[in-house]
């Protein structure tokens, strides 16, 4: 009788043990599923998708693919070359604490006599001037940027040693506690 007692508090023991073993298993196997579903969700934060394109038209880069797809379709390239056009306005802008957004190929600017929204950079650039700003009207879009790529690369460093040797003859002068520049000649 004592041996069967023994061997049921051994079964017993062994019991317990094992519950809570697979308990603990239980709630190991509740957290990893937590963590991958967690891990699924974050690696398909970074995936578009794009219908009414077909299969296997990407070809060997599905990135360059995608690229010029959006470019042609959205038409980016114009949309970055109106807003590069605005980087003049939105310096001046920002130095004179006047509020602006930039949505799209537009420019919003906040005057204290109410919101204007403009189409180019033209357009605002002789509001702004009309308002007493100074700021240079701008010729074109992006266009200095595209000659200045379109010429050789030994011209561009060329005009940029003139530029620093401009830069060099211009002597900072103090009046009055203002700066003023002077160009030396």
């Amino acid at each position: 009788m004592t041996e069967a007692q023994a061997r049921v508090a051994e079964l017993e023991e062994w019991q317990s043990e094992s519950k809570e073993t697979m308990i603990e298993m239980s709630n190991q196997t509740h957290q990893i599923q937590e963590k991958m579903v967690d891990l699924e969700g974050r690696s398909r934060r970074n995936n578009i998708q794009i219908f009414g394109v077909p299969e296997e038209t990407e070809g060997e880069s599905v990135t360059k693919y995608v690229e010029q797809l959006l470019s042609t379709e959205l038409e980016l390239q114009e949309v970055v070359q109106k807003r590069k056009s605005y980087l003049g306005i939105k310096k001046v802008l920002k130095d004179k604490g006047i509020r602006f957004q930039t949505p799209l190929a537009k420019i919003r600017i906040y005057w204290e006599a109410g919101v204007k929204t403009y189409d180019d950079a033209i357009d605002a650039a002789r509001d702004m001037r009309e308002r007493g700003l100074e700021m240079e009207v701008p010729g074109g879009a992006a266009a200095p940027v595209e000659e200045r790529r379109a010429q050789p690369v030994w011209q561009r460093v060329r005009d940029r040693k003139e530029d620093t040797t401009q830069r060099a003859k211009r002597e900072k002068c103090c009046k009055n506690g203002k700066r003023r520049t002077v160009l030396l000649e």
